[in-house]
């Protein structure tokens, strides 16, 4: 509306002074008007009269007349969709909102804040405004052009559209500069600081802080956290992001409004250089910079308390360089290198530490208002206590493990006297002993009294400055402290002790014995049913049962050990337990019977029922040769036992039966070590298919015994020869695998030759290389010329070619190496050296070396 009346008297006043105008537009009834009010408001001077009526040159009216007429052609007056525009701009609230959130109750509720919480708060707030803009203004503004085709002046559609890009941008740079001001309002509050006020009775503080921050130590030194630097950089970072929020936001052209969409400007084009862009406030402009001037103005100045703030601490940081065991371990020992600590001296320290941990804690307030900042001070000021504190701790400590240890000395010698004392005599000797150590034991007694004496005092000690003690050190120190008083009855019940426990003794050794003796004839009737076992189905049961009672024995011949010990101990003759490790001996050959019948039994099962592919044929071989053997000695053993005039026994019975099971099971073996072999392959198995007529499948249900049922054993030579050449073709096969993997990690690398201008190869790999080199070689050739390697002619031949050709190269490279030193040989500090004769064989060299090299070099 101003911008309307602006417009409107301009047009009135140009009219009224001008008589040509009026002519032209014929005003002539309103000259008496004029000449009649000399004083009226619209009366011109003299000086203006005279002006206007003036004569001007003929050419100045018409480049008056080219100029309106250029400005008649290309101004862009009012139109329904600009008003349209800064009616949508001004009902939806976009004249009074902000990108930054600086008034709300959110923010003010919470403050002070920390630096990270409050850029993501502002960042979030102009997140919201800058979603709006694209989400509800952009697309409120074209439906305006939808709605109401524009009308451009002089049919200049260009002109017309910049017109409405200017009324855009000069919206979007109200709402830019409307935030930053309220964004720096909301800062100036704090524009003139106050003095420290550590203990925060003598200021008045108008104004919440804003951030918040903590001191803290680190490395021996004051640091605040989050540091001044963050807290700057946060609050010029949400600025920047309120004045880029605006920028890229597309310009309405004639193309959109014929589409449901507006056009997104990419990403690499820039507000200034784009055209499609509605043109916004930028940070290099001048309001910009003196708004962020002003902010890095007071963010200055507001750094001023906190670090005043930080120096009264300064005092008291050597408290966090103590080491509390370093520093107790001075005070460990007295003044004059005592013993014992010197109670006087850890006094004296603690008082002082005590009195810093007090000055610390009436230093400053836990939290103190500095104007901008509230500093947290409750984490350093616990920090220091605390090491103070740890300090204290250690120093009493010292004490305190002193009557600790004391105490525990004091209780291990009571105990160990009375131990001593407590011992059962066997002999008069002893007996004799137990009268002289009960003397001496009077007077270690008092020498222990005056120890506990020293230890109440280091405990009245430990009260006074109220050191905690655990209970166990209070149980340790009243054991030590009742001592001497039952020491007096332990020295009386010794002797009816011992002679107590000699009786009781001697009565558990008898029952013992009896016992065992019962043990013992149990275990042999066991074994005499063991002897008659010849069932092999109940093989497993029999197996458990002979591995248990071995066990047994085993434990019997360890009782007898110790029952003889005992005997020996009282003065007894020992008792003769002989026949306790001849059960166990005659019981060993039974055991190795069973548990190798057991396990062969099972493994055939698994063998001969199982899928006949998954068999490991050395496995099979070796486990059927380990059982072989020990039935075949175990049945030489119980024979031996039968030809002395006894009758077969069931074992040698079950043990020549194990003896045929196995070697039949072993003329089996040859079948499959070639059926099984891994080396097999689908064309070696189509080969057997055609030797024995069916093919035989690799599946779960094809078994061994399911292959024995059938005629193989008549084709065994053929089969076994196919699978002798799969063996072969397979050890080429994992020959090749392996030269392919023994090259994988090694990496080649040129470097320069001192200062000769070639290159060599450097590093450990390229002697490896030529072991290898040499060695794949040797054995490519060697596989190229075997008549298993014809089904890897492809693989073999390439590979075999490629060794050769890098064969070539290295030896090419080591002449090139030779070549590099001959040049080196041509320095001036090795020439003066070298003899004549040598010279001049060295000179002829070079020349054609240095060629070679430099060529390779290229290549």
């Amino acid at each position: 509306s101003e911008y309307v009346r602006a417009m409107q008297k301009a047009v009135l006043d140009y009219v009224l002074v001008n008589p040509k105008e009026r002519q032209r537009l014929g005003l002539e009834g309103i000259e008496p008007l004029l000449a009649s009010g000399q004083n009226g408001p619209f009366l011109p001077s003299a000086s203006v009269q005279r002006l206007l009526q003036r004569r001007l040159p003929p050419e100045w009216h018409e480049h008056v007349a080219l100029a309106r007429e250029d400005i008649a052609w290309t101004l862009q007056t009012l139109s329904p969709n600009a008003l349209e525009l800064s009616r949508l701009w001004h009902e939806n609230g976009y004249e009074s909102a902000r990108l930054l959130d600086v008034a709300s109750a959110e923010l003010l509720n919470r403050l002070p804040v920390k630096a990270d919480w409050f850029k993501k708060f502002q960042q979030s707030s102009t997140e919201q405004v800058k979603g709006q803009l694209w989400s509800h203004w952009l697309p409120k503004g074209l439906d305006v052009f939808r709605r109401l085709p524009p009308v451009p002046i002089n049919g200049d559609t260009d002109a017309y559209f910049r017109a409405v890009a200017t009324l855009q941008s000069n919206q979007l740079r109200r709402l830019v500069v409307a935030s930053l001001q309220d964004y720096l309002d909301f800062f100036k509050q704090h524009q003139h600081t106050q003095p420290l006020d550590p203990l925060q009775d003598a200021n008045m503080h108008t104004s919440l802080p804003v951030f918040e921050t903590e001191i803290a130590a680190l490395e021996g030194q004051i640091v605040f956290e989050p540091s001044f630097v963050d807290t700057h950089a946060a609050v010029l970072s949400v600025l920047e992001g309120a004045v880029s929020a605006t920028a890229g936001l597309p310009r309405i052209l004639p193309a959109m409004i014929a589409s449901n969409s507006f056009a997104v400007p990419t990403a690499t084009a820039s507000a200034k250089s784009n055209p499609n862009v509605i043109p916004t406030t930028r940070l290099n402009e001048e309001a910009v910079q003196q708004v962020v001037q002003e902010l890095v103005a007071i963010i200055e100045a507001n750094k001023a308390a906190p670090n005043e703030l930080a120096a009264l601490f300064d005092p008291f940081l050597y408290l966090l360089e103590l080491d509390p065991v370093a520093h107790a371990a001075i005070f460990a020992t007295g003044a004059d290198h005592s013993a014992g600590p010197d109670l006087g001296r850890i006094g004296s320290e603690v008082e002082r530490l005590q009195a810093a941990v007090w000055s610390v804690q009436l230093l400053c307030t836990d939290t103190v208002w500095t104007g901008l900042y509230c500093v947290q001070c409750r984490k350093l000021k616990h920090l220091l206590e605390s090491a103070a504190a740890a300090v204290i701790h250690s120093l009493l400590d010292v004490v305190r493990l002193a009557a600790r240890e004391s105490n525990i000395h004091v209780f291990e010698e009571y105990m160990a006297m009375s131990t001593e004392l407590g011992k059962p005599c066997n002999t008069s000797e002893e007996v004799l002993s137990l009268k002289k150590f009960i003397s001496k034991c009077n007077l270690d007694n008092e020498k222990l009294k005056d120890v506990i004496a020293v230890n109440k005092v280091r405990d009245e000690f430990l009260l006074k400055f109220r050191k905690h003690v655990p209970d166990d050190d209070f149980d340790v120190a009243r054991r030590a402290y009742e001592w001497p008083k039952r020491f007096a009855d332990v020295l009386r019940e010794a002797g009816t002790r011992a002679a107590s426990e000699h009786r009781q003794f001697e009565g558990a050794l008898k029952a013992r014995r009896k016992d065992f003796d019962k043990q013992m004839e149990q275990y042999q009737a066991e074994l005499a049913v063991v002897e008659g076992r010849a069932d092999v189905v109940k093989r497993q049961v029999v197996a458990t049962e002979v591995v248990e009672l071995k066990a047994r024995l085993q434990a019997a011949v360890k009782e007898a050990e110790e029952i003889n010990n005992q005997e020996k101990m009282f003065g007894w003759p020992l008792t003769k337990y002989g026949h306790v490790p001849k059960l166990l001996s005659t019981l060993e050959p039974y055991v190795g019977l069973w548990t190798t019948i057991n396990d062969f039994y099972n493994s055939y099962s698994t063998w001969m029922n199982g899928p006949f592919w998954q068999l490991n044929p050395e496995q099979v071989e070796a486990e059927t040769a380990e059982a072989f053997k020990k039935l075949s000695k175990l049945n030489k053993t119980l024979s031996t036992a039968a030809q002395t005039g006894q009758a077969k026994s069931p074992a040698l019975s079950v043990a020549e039966e194990g003896v045929g099971k196995v070697s039949s099971f072993q003329q089996c073996t040859p079948l499959i070590s070639a059926v099984c072999n891994p080396g097999l392959r689908e064309r070696h198995w189509a080969a057997i298919a055609d030797v024995v007529g069916f093919e035989i499948k690799q599946d779960q249900v094809t078994s061994l015994r399911r292959l024995l049922d059938t005629d193989l054993f008549e084709h065994l030579d053929r089969i076994t020869e196919l699978s002798d050449s799969a063996s072969r073709e397979f050890s080429v096969e994992k020959a090749l695998d392996k030269m392919s993997a023994d090259w994988e990690g090694l990496a080649f690398e040129l470097g320069t030759w001192k200062n000769t201008g070639t290159f060599i190869l450097k590093g450990g790999p390229i002697e490896e290389a030529q072991m290898l080199l040499d060695d794949h070689v040797v054995k490519s050739q060697a596989m190229a010329t075997s008549p298993f390697s014809k089904p890897f002619e492809e693989r073999l031949i390439p590979w075999e070619a490629r060794l050769m050709r890098f064969q070539v190269s290295c030896a090419r490279q080591q002449s090139l190496v030779t070549s590099a030193c001959q040049t080196y040989m041509g320095s001036q500090a090795v020439m003066h050296t070298l003899t004549p004769h040598v010279l001049h064989n060295e000179h002829h060299c070079n020349g054609d070396q240095k060629g070679l090299h430099l060529a390779h070099h290229h290549q």
